[in-house]
This record gives C-alpha cells, structure tokens and sequence, in this order.
C-alpha cells in the first residue's frame, strides 16, 4: 500500500524568548555594575536596549550610578600613535606628564602599532535643582531633537538656560523665530500694553530679569567660544524665548487687571530673579566644563582618523579615496558615537566591501583627473593655435594642428622632464638646490612646455612640412609639379641609372634647368598640362597664392564665414576649411586631406576675367583680392540687373558655362539700384528664407528680375511696352528662378521688391502661434488691443 507524504506547515510558537541574565542579579549588585562603565552615554545606550532596563535607569532612586560615573570621568588631553616606520611621539607626553594626569597605552587591533593616550580626570558638574540625573545625561550626551528643523542630533544643547535644542545645521542657518532679543522683547511688550492705563516703561526691569535668557556676557571674555555662537548677532545681546515672553505678558496682564500688580513684581517676579542668577551661574560652569570636554572628543576623533591611517597603509588603501567611501564615513560617524579611541575593529570586519569601495572611487578620481587634465591641455593648444603667428595667413585648421608629432605627445601628458636646477633657474626662485637633478613631471599644464624654444621650433618644422605638402597638392590640381630636394643617391654597378636610396625605384638624372616654366600670361586655361614644372622665383606669386586660384571642397559643402559670400575657397580657405558631414558626428568626422578639394574652374575663369579688366598680372605679388573692389556685372543676364561687388560677381558667373563681366561705373550702379527700388535695409535672400522672418518673406511684394521689362536708366519711360509685375512670395520666387530660368542658386540679384504690392495680403496662410495654456479659464491678451477688451 502506498502512503502519501503530508506537507504540514510550521505553526507560529507562542514561547517567549528566554529572560536576560542581568535581571536575575540583585539590584544592588545590577547597580554596581553598571556604576563601573567608563561614560554616562554608555549608560544611556545600555537604557535603551530593552524596557526593564529603560524603566529602572529612569527610577530616582539609581541616581547614585549616574552620579558615580559622572564624578569619575576621564577625558583625553593628548594622544600619540607608535609604529614601527613611524616618528615616536611618546616623548612629548611623557614630559607633560603630571600627578592629576596619567599615561595610557592600547594596541591597534590587528596591526602593529600602539596608541598611547594622556587621560585625565574632569568630573561633569552637578545638574540643575529640580533636574534628574537621567535628564541631565540626555540633555549632554543624548539624542536631541531639533526644535527647528525636526531632526535628531548628538551634542551640546543651543542653550543651557532655555529649554531650547537646535542642530548644528540650524544654527549656521539662521536665527530661529521663536526666540526674541532684548529690544524686540520690549517692544512686544509696549505693544501688549497699550490698552492698559499702567505704562509698560514700569515693569520691564522686573520682568526681563525673571525671565530665563541666554547672553554670552555671562561668560568671561576669554571664554566665549566662536562655534558656540555660529557668528551671529545674538552673540552681543541677550535673548529669550518668544512663547514664554508671552506667557509671562498675558500674566503680567491678569495681574493688572486684578489690581494685585504690587505683590506679583515686588515678591514672584523678584524670587524668579533670584533663582535666574543662580541658574545662571551653575549654566556657566557647565559651560566651561564643556569646552574641555570637547577638546576631548576633538582627540577621540582624530585618534580615530589616525588609526584609520594606519589600517589602510597596512592594506594598501589610498586614505583619500578610502575616506569617501559609504562604509569609511558609516564606520567613522559609529565610531565617534560609541567614543571609541579607534576603529579598525569595525573596518576589519567589512574589509572585502570597504577595499571594493575604494577602489571604484580611486578608478573614478584617476578617470575624472586624466579627463580634467586632457580637456585643460587641449584648451591651451587651443588658446596657442589662436595666438600662433603663421606666415601669410596661411593656417591649418585646429584639428590638423593638433595632430602635428609634438603637441600630439604634449596632448597625450608627455611634457617631458626637466630638472629641479632648470625650473628653479625658470621660475627665478632659490627655493630648490641646485644639485637636485630629480626629474619634474608637468602632464595637468602644458602653458610652458608650449613656451619653449625647442617646441617652438618643432612646431615650426612640422607646419612648414605640412604647407609643403598642401602647396604641392593644391599646384598638382593647378596643372604644376614641384622640384623636390632629392635624397642622397648611390651608384649601381650593374645598372646606369641611378637608385633612390629610400625606396629603391630609378630614378633619371636630369638637370633641374632643363625643366620649362609655364607661361605665366592670362589668357591660357587654368588648367595647365600635367607636366609643367613650377619652380618658386622670387618677385612672383606661386600657382596656390594667386587671385585666379579658387576651389571647392568635394566632402561636403560647409563654407567657412568668410567665404559664404562667394561659395568658393582660395588656398587659406582650403589649409583652414573644416568638414562637416551631415551623416557622421563631430567624434567621427574625417581628417583633412588636400585630395577632398577640386578645382572651381568657372570662378577660376571669371577671377581671370576681371585681372584682365583691371589690366593686372596674376603673379604679381602686389595683386590681391581687394584690387576686385568696385561694380561689376554680368552680360548674360539682363542689363539692367543690379551691380554686384566682385565677391557677389564670383559666386553669381558659377551658374553661365562662359564668363562674359563687364566693370559699372559708381554712378552707373547707384542709377541701377536706384531704378530697381532696392534699398539698403531691405532683407536679404538668405534671411528671408531663415525663418526668422517669415510673416515679412510670406507677403506677395518680390518679383523676378529675369521677366522685368527693360527700365530705362535716363529716367524715361521703359523699352519694352509696359506689362503687368508677377509678384510672389519668396517660396515663389525661389520656384520660378529654377522652373524658367534654371537658377538653382538664388541670390539678391535675382528679385527685387514691388513697392505697390506691400499692401497685399500673404500669398500663403500662416499659421499662428499655438495658444498658451488658459489660467483660470482667462486667455493671455496677445496685443494691447485685446488687453484693453478684456479690461472693459
């Protein structure tokens, strides 16, 4: 027969768990055991632990335990800790050595050293009449509430005449509100009274004296402590409780109003005075006994932090970084509370998570200090790439400049090593011997490795290889080749010719007059044969350098700013151009190669154009882009087109196969503009297709200057008989220039504006602006007409 097995659950016990030896001693033998701790906080931990205990602590009746461990206190006055490669200093505690002191010894737990401690005995004075010994210990040593904020704290109370507590926090803050100084006590005393015949000038004497209050003129001039008071301004006058102020008025009132004044300010309110002077007095003996006592804990913890020093070089952990970790300060704030003299007995039973800790935070400091000193190194290239002198202008972009061999180690952190003798000579400071040849890393600040002669002329030497190398590949695009320094060659026996020692290859031997120059005159094609050699003359401008050489990069279409005009790069534009990819991010942007730039052949013809114009030599030196400045225009378009500067000209012939300009005249293009109504404060295309002013470039008031008749420039009446103007909008114009004229570049000569159609409403409806969110069923007035209807 099969039998099932029956799950039965576990059913709640109803046994209680057992009893606590303690309980079992006598109480007088409970009470002498108690009375042999060394603190009164020991006791009030030790009364919290169970109920029993809570209750016969509390009882009058064991004050003698409380009384006994206060009267036998021992507080720390000096401390020392020994190690084996540590300095000793036991000496100085044994020359303070004295019959009310005494020297005492303890051995770090697991590590090889010892703490030696100078204790002294410093009985806490008695408390206040009427005040329990269990009150007192907690009003000292207890967990305290915060009467401001709420929250708990250990330590001092804020005063030992009012039974006020506040935190540390509180008090660096600000005042608390339910205190009242000495001036704004009497005057919500005259403003209580006003109502009573009785001025109130009569009691104030006699009710500020019984009232409890706090003034640090109580203390002696040499004891006022400057973080009992926090710095404020209560320190120089007294102040009270606000709620009992109050309370004493409405008294003081009841009194009046029973005509029984007399008896309450000759007897009650001078008895209360009297009490208050002692109260007082007895506050500042306690006072003063504090202020040795928290020279104690001051000692306690740093003989706690020094132990901590000795665990984590045992352990082999950074002290700094050991210090921010969670177990660190949990441990530490533990360990103050207990008043331990250490507290490697606590760290060493949480070691395996306190080293992680660690760790992780020494990892994260490394990381955040090699981050803050690459981005510091990065930003002074960047103020050195900014403040560089190039020679004509010519300038890489801060990328490639940044990728030369040195500020490529300098960027890395290798600022190299310099001796103690050189930057004291450097810094002009006799601070560090001359002898001392012990090298100096500098990896955070690379400001004055960038200062250096050596530098410097490294810098000069890689910027000088990479121009080299940008002029040859902007002349190979020209159509020219360059005569580059030959390495040194050695003779083949069994072969004529001669053999590049670098990479082996034949190489002919011809003599460098043999190679021609190309024809310098302007009317040939830019783009000169391949096999033309171009030899640097002086007195003339090399191919790259000249006005007719204009490219454009074939990566992307970013323009720098001082190129956007004309659309077109010259050399410096091409050394300084940066690419920008729309498909890629900034980290992943490629690098700058003279091979992404072509050459612009249209602009090329129409620079040359002009020079011919202008009747000037390209490779003249002293012929530069602002020898262009004036009015031009091009004959292809309609002759009655604006004129437009040289850059605006470059970008404009870009769109004609065949360049055909001619030169205006200043007077010949004031008419032209004159004729056409434009006016200089008139948009531009661009900003009219920013966005920025949309309800200004939706209005139908611009017209295609390809359709115009043919206005006479005289002021007479037009060529062409008089038709209707096609106005549009500025999305229509852009439409009708690519549609019928095939201009997919548009530009301010193309359109003008119609004076006549600015009255028209826009061609397209705009949408309006999405309505802000009603507020209490009330919308926001848009203008002041609809401001001034909802006022109505």
């Amino acid at each position: 027969m099969e039998t099932s097995a029956v799950r039965t659950s576990r059913q709640p016990t109803s046994a209680s768990p057992p009893p606590c030896y303690l309980f079992k001693f006598p109480n007088e033998l409970l009470a002498e055991t108690v009375s042999w701790l060394q603190h009164p906080i020991e006791i009030l931990f030790l009364s919290e632990t169970c109920k029993k205990l809570y209750n016969y602590l509390r009882d009058p009746t064991t004050s003698y335990v409380w009384r006994q461990v206060r009267e036998n206190l021992i507080v720390i006055a000096d401390h020392a800790i020994r190690t084996p490669s540590g300095p000793q200093m036991i000496e100085k505690l044994v020359s303070y050595n004295s019959p009310t002191s005494r020297l005492k010894a303890l051995k770090v737990p697991g590590e090889d050293a010892m703490i030696y401690l100078k204790v002294v005995q410093c009985p806490i004075p008695a408390p206040f009449d009427g005040m329990t010994e269990y009150a007192y210990a907690r009003m000292l040593f207890g967990l305290k509430r915060c009467d401001v904020c709420g929250t708990g704290y250990y330590g001092s109370p804020w005063s030992f005449s009012i039974a006020f507590s506040m935190c540390k926090v509180c008090r660096e803050r600000t005042r608390p509100g339910n205190t009242l100084l000495l001036r704004e006590a009497r005057k919500v005393l005259a403003d209580e009274m006003k109502g009573i015949s009785i001025p109130a000038d009569e009691f104030w004497p006699a009710l500020w004296a019984s009232v409890p209050r706090e003034h640090p003129l109580y203390l002696a001039e040499e004891d006022e402590d400057e973080d009992d008071w926090g710095g404020w301004s209560i320190r120089f006058e007294p102040y009270t409780s606000s709620e009992l102020w109050k309370s004493r008025i409405e008294e003081l009132k009841q009194k009046v109003l029973s005509q029984d004044t007399k008896t309450f300010v000759e007897i009650t309110l001078k008895r209360r005075a009297e009490r208050l002077v002692a109260v007082h007095k007895h506050a500042n003996i306690i006072k003063l006994w504090y202020r040795t006592y928290r020279i104690h804990e001051m000692e306690i913890r740093e003989c706690i932090e020094e132990s901590a020093v000795v665990f984590g070089a045992s352990k082999g952990l950074p002290l700094e970084d050991m210090e921010k970790s969670k177990i660190y300060i949990h441990t530490l704030a533990k360990a103050v509370t207990l008043n331990m003299v250490e507290m490697v007995s606590l760290l060493n039973s949480n070691i395996l998570n306190l080293k992680r800790q660690t760790l992780e935070i020494q990892a994260n400091r490394i990381s955040e200090s090699k981050n803050l000193a690459k981005q510091t190194r990065r930003k002074e290239i960047e103020a050195f790439y900014k403040s560089f002198e190039f020679e004509g202008g010519v300038k890489p972009c801060l990328d490639t400049f940044r990728n030369f061999p040195i500020l490529q180690a300098l960027q890395r952190g290798i600022a190299g090593m310099v001796t103690r003798k050189r930057v004291s000579r450097e810094m002009s400071t006799d601070s560090l011997e001359e002898d001392d040849q012990s090298p100096v890393y500098d990896t955070t600040s690379i400001s004055r490795a960038l200062k250096r002669r050596m530098v410097l002329e490294l810098v000069q030497t890689s910027l000088g290889e990479w121009r080299m190398n940008a002029a040859t590949g902007a002349r190979k695009l020209l159509g020219f080749e360059t005569v580059v320094a030959k390495p040194k060659t050695k003779k083949n026996k069994k072969k004529k010719e001669t053999v590049d020692i670098t990479d082996g290859t034949a190489v002919e031997d011809v003599p460098q007059s043999a190679f021609p120059v190309p024809s310098t005159s302007t009317t040939t094609s830019p783009q000169v044969s391949s096999n033309t050699i171009w030899n640097s003359t002086l007195g003339k401008l090399d191919p790259e350098l000249r006005v007719t050489s204009w490219f454009i990069c074939t990566r992307c279409t970013n323009i720098d700013p001082p190129y956007k005009r004309m659309r077109v790069l010259d050399f410096r534009g091409i050394c300084a151009h940066v690419c920008w990819e729309k498909d890629r991010s900034r980290s992943q942007q490629r690098s700058w190669k003279i091979g992404i730039f072509a050459l612009a052949p249209r602009a090329m013809d129409t620079a040359r154009k002009m020079l011919e114009l202008l009747q000037l030599d390209p490779e003249d030196p002293r012929t530069e882009p602002t020898c262009l400045k004036g009015w031009w225009t091009c004959n292809h378009c309609p002759e009655w087109m604006n004129a437009m500067a040289w850059e605006d000209l470059l970008r404009h012939c870009q769109r004609h196969a065949t360049q055909n300009i001619a030169r205006v005249s200043e007077k010949e293009a004031r008419k032209r503009r004159e004729v056409l109504r434009i006016c200089e404060k008139q948009l531009t295309f661009a900003d009219l297709l920013s966005g920025n002013h949309e309800s200004h470039a939706l209005t139908k008031q611009f017209a295609c200057i390809h359709c115009r008749p043919a206005p006479s420039t005289n002021g007479g009446p037009s060529n062409e008989p008089n038709r209707p103007e096609k106005t549009m909008d500025i999305h229509g114009i852009r439409q009708h220039l690519k549609a019928k004229h095939h201009v997919e570049d548009c530009r301010n000569e193309d359109f003008y504006y119609v004076e006549s159609a600015l009255i028209q409403l826009p061609s397209k409806e705009i949408k309006p602006a999405r309505q802000q969110k009603r507020k209490n069923g009330k919308s926001t007035p848009r203008n002041i007409e609809e401001l001034l209807g909802m006022r109505r």
